[in-house]
């Protein structure tokens, strides 16, 4: 806006210079044709620098109104992505990012594991101590987990009180070891309610994704595993 006002008056005294010179070299004393391009210049000018003015305002008026549209697509893509309740990212944005982690794996080599988690025995706390307290479970269990992993392991929730963690470059020894250390993280959860103290335990199956395997079949042989740990008894 500066520039345009500054150009604007520049131009002004510019033309009205030049008038005045050439009215003292002028024979023509009365000096009508002068006052009459004068005018002109004036009226243009002044039209150009308000039209100019005009059009900045509504190049400003645009560009708030593209960040705020930039600025809701993000929170969308964002409430897309994410478990309002955990905050971790949900089924569909880690299927997604399961198979981007399936074609890196055939490309380097480097292994690739999916692990089911599942909180033990979930239906009776939201049944004895109400969704509330349900929900800080959740939230509580989420946190415990995400603590204990690495920043490049991706956890998401997969519905109701089932997880699934995504290991990249990682080896099956240490992806045992990992999930071990979560395992005893959430059994020493403790988490207040009216009543007293709620105690949670995670069971947990793991599956190395094989390079002729789909992600879904790799998920399904982990469900498996994690239902063998649920019929082992559970917390393992």
């Amino acid at each position: 806006m500066a520039e345009v006002i500054g150009i604007g008056i520049y131009a002004l005294v510019a033309f009205g210079c030049a008038i005045g010179v050439s009215s003292r070299l002028s024979a023509n004393a009365s000096g009508y044709l002068d006052t009459a391009y004068a005018l002109m210049v004036v009226i243009v000018l002044g039209g150009c620098i308000a039209l100019n003015l005009r059009i900045h305002r509504i190049r400003a008026r645009l560009q708030q109104q593209r960040e705020a549209l930039a600025q809701a697509l993000d929170i969308n893509r964002e409430l897309a992505t994410r478990d309002e309740l955990t905050g971790l990212i949900n089924r569909r944005a880690m299927l997604d990012l399961m198979e981007l982690e399936h074609r890196r794996s055939l490309r380097s080599g480097r292994p690739l594991l999916l692990a089911q988690l599942d909180i033990d025995h979930f239906k009776p706390i939201n049944d004895q101590h109400g969704h509330a307290t349900g929900d800080r479970a959740l939230q509580a269990f989420a946190g415990t987990v995400r603590a204990n992993v690495r920043d490049t392991d991706v956890l998401a929730r997969w519905g109701g009180e089932e997880f699934v963690l995504m290991l990249c470059d990682t080896q099956l020894n240490d992806a045992r070891e990992l999930l071990e250390r979560v395992r005893l993280a959430v059994e020493a959860l403790e988490i207040p309610h009216a009543t007293g103290t709620l105690r949670l335990t995670v069971s947990a199956g793991l599956a190395l994704h094989l390079p002729g395997d789909t992600v879904v079949h790799t998920l399904e042989r982990a469900d498996q595993a994690l239902y063998t740990a649920k019929a082992l008894g559970r917390n393992r």
